[in-house]
């Protein structure tokens, strides 16, 4: 009678251990994750446009790389459907995403963040802002609309995640 007792409370420990186990991982893979971003910034050459004859310069045409605009929804589904074509298409790259806000808050290092479409837990895009945008961010409320630009970053514990974020204008 004494050693099932001790088996059963045993086995009230083991969910809360594996959920802490979990919790840990998450939480190494995000200190992980943003310390290799610093030392890998992508670095964008601009490229120097050709003329044929100097006195058609009359002012340099400024270069602005085309930005993809596309659905939280619509992101979320290329990596949910093939991440590694995702990646090869998205990751890396600024775009611009709109959709309706499912969350709000701060991660573990006190960056503000905002997780735009998806329909349940982990199924959204998680878009990282800068500490000075909090105030702003602190207007928004869930199932608002918003627009944003950001670098992405590839899928990450579910969500696909967004870094460098900025609110775009409705």
């Amino acid at each position: 009678m004494k050693k099932s007792r001790q088996r059963t409370d045993r086995n009230r420990w083991v969910p809360v251990l594996a959920g802490l186990l979990f919790l840990s991982l998450i939480i190494v893979g995000i200190v992980f994750e943003n310390r290799s971003q610093k030392s890998s910034e992508p670095r964008i050459s601009k490229p120097t446009p050709q003329f044929k004859d100097v006195e058609s310069q009359v002012s340099e045409p400024t270069y602005q790389p085309t930005v993809t605009s596309i659905s939280a929804d619509k992101l979320y589904e290329a990596y949910d459907a093939n991440a590694i074509d995702a990646d090869m298409t998205y990751k890396g790259r600024t775009i611009n995403i709109y959709g309706t806000i499912k969350n709000i808050g701060t991660d573990i290092l006190n960056q503000p963040y905002l997780v735009v479409g998806g329909s349940g837990f982990l199924d959204g895009v998680q878009c990282i802002f800068p500490k000075e945008q909090m105030s702003s961010l602190a207007k928004l409320s869930k199932n608002q609309y918003v627009r944003i630009r950001g670098e992405v970053q590839g899928k990450v514990v579910g969500n696909v995640l967004m870094k460098k974020c900025l609110l775009l204008p409705n």
